[in-house]
């Protein structure tokens, strides 16, 4: 049957895993058998009677079918640590690095991109102690060099840089990352957002980063500026005025000019 589930198309590429007959833990990486293919994981902990896809992707593809090749290697102790890495090919290729499983993928080396742009820099509130800190870049190209630009949301940890988010995991054609903001009480609820500006879109992080959900509702209208207050309180300035949201963007209030 299909790895991906039922009724569905993809070209698993590699595959790797721990324990034995009966007993592995197995993650495989392939890609979409499309005309633009997209790297993706599937993990399975019963010894490949189920599998299931990743939250977060590896980055990683290209529009020709078939190039979008990807390896992985799982570490000894993968069964308990959940560590592995993977490598792809094509637009936005890098290393990147899961410690749940292939559930979520950060790029750690070897990154495909240009920084042409710092967007914007978030501090964390215990940055003197965790040295944790986000930053927004955008890399743009000019002739006679062309490529996809893209915008990437990086994480420093106090130590090394990683990065957890890239355009390429947004829907829209014309979506972009134009603010990051760490929440006040980060020590206590790890909450970092960002707004894709490109489609009035905000997304949260509730586990520091690894991991960006869409909220339910967009921003009423296009943001030039916001404010995070907590993990739901969002105050969004608009054209004469701003917006409010007390619970994750569900809903929003206030009026222009207020």
């Amino acid at each position: 049957r299909d790895i991906a589930g039922s009724n569905t198309a993809s070209n698993v590429t590699g595959l790797d895993g721990v324990g034995g007959v009966g007993s592995a833990y197995l993650l495989a990486v392939g890609n979409e058998p499309a005309s633009s293919t997209k790297v993706h994981a599937w993990r399975s902990d019963d010894n490949s009677t189920s599998w299931d896809d990743e939250s977060k992707r590896p980055t990683g593809g290209t529009y020709f079918v078939g190039q979008a090749l990807a390896s992985v290697v799982v570490a000894d102790d993968y069964a308990d640590s959940g560590e592995a890495w993977v490598a792809t090919t094509g637009d936005d290729c890098a290393i990147s690095r899961t410690t749940t499983y292939g559930k979520y993928f950060n790029q750690i080396s070897l990154i495909k991109t240009v920084i042409s742009n710092i967007i914007d820099l978030a501090v964390s509130p215990d940055w003197g102690s965790s040295g944790a800190l986000f930053m927004i870049t955008r890399e743009s190209s000019a002739p006679p060099v062309l490529y996809v630009e893209g915008d990437d949301l990086w994480r420093h940890d106090g130590d090394y840089w990683e990065r957890v988010y890239h355009e390429s995991l947004l829907s829209g054609a014309f979506d972009s990352m134009d603010y990051v903001q760490v929440s006040p009480e980060w020590v206590d609820d790890d909450t970092v957002c960002f707004v894709d500006s490109g489609a009035d879109q905000a997304y949260r992080s509730t586990n520091g980063g690894d991991h960006f959900s869409k909220t339910l509702s967009k921003v009423p209208e296009s943001a030039y500026g916001w404010l995070v207050i907590d993990k739901n309180t969002r105050i969004v300035g608009v054209d004469g005025g701003t917006r409010l949201t007390k619970n994750n963007a569900t809903t929003w209030g206030g009026k222009k000019g207020a």
